[in-house]
């Protein structure tokens, strides 16, 4: 029963976290970061676009994103790469290292 509870611990502090992080999105630093992003990205496609060799057709037009889509890849990254990776590693350590003590056996005394 530890070991789900153990889970559930670091699921519910890994959804805290993302939430917070998401609250995180909508402060004037985040929307600095934003602005640069777009601002790299309008002069990749500047540079691309005066060194282009051949006219290429343009890409269709993209639908506009909603509050999921918006949110979707940096949601993914957090919580899989972020957090649950490193999560995942600590419970497989717990694990192993409880079936280590395991075949160790209980100390004994006296001698």
């Amino acid at each position: 029963m530890t070991y789900p509870f153990r889970a559930l611990c670091i699921f519910m502090a890994l959804f805290a976290v993302a939430a917070v992080l998401l609250q995180l999105e909508r402060t004037p630093w985040a929307e600095r970061v934003h602005v640069n992003n777009l601002a790299g990205q309008l002069a990749r496609l500047k540079y691309e676009h005066a060194h282009a060799t051949v006219k290429a057709s343009p890409p269709p037009p993209r639908p506009p994103l909603n509050l999921l889509g918006r949110y979707e890849r940096s949601l993914v990254e957090v919580v899989i790469v972020e957090m649950g990776l490193p999560g995942a590693a600590t419970l497989g350590i717990l694990a192993i290292a409880r079936r280590k003590r395991r075949q160790a056996g209980p100390l004994q005394s006296g001698a």
